[in-house]
């Protein structure tokens, strides 16, 4: 506080920066969860499909040489989709989210 500024404005700034600090922690708190879901989500999809597609390769419905390409293309799309969540808060970063909260 400079002599020239009053209690009110350092109250009023605090409370701001206080604002920003919640939506900064709430943002990186929802980019978490995000990328902790779009890591385990492919992982059970890939779990349900093995188990499932293997049932069926096991009774003679569909050939292994149909199965073995599904499981690997199951296997690559869970850390394309991990990386495409993570580059996507990376560009906005937490920063814009917590500027644009605020300033509403």
């Amino acid at each position: 506080i400079t002599y020239r500024q009053s209690h009110s404005v350092s109250d009023n700034f605090g409370k701001l920066h206080g604002k920003y600090n919640q939506k900064v922690f709430n943002s990186k708190f929802f980019e978490g969860q995000i990328l902790w879901v779009s890591k385990w989500v492919p992982q059970v999809m890939m779990v349900a499909m093995m188990l499932v597609t293997g049932m069926l390769v096991i009774e003679g419905t569909i050939e292994v040489a149909t199965f073995v390409p599904l499981v690997n293309t199951t296997k690559s799309f869970g850390p394309s989709l991990s990386s495409f969540f993570s580059m996507v808060f990376s560009a906005f970063g937490p920063g814009y989210a917590a500027v644009t909260e605020v300033a509403e």
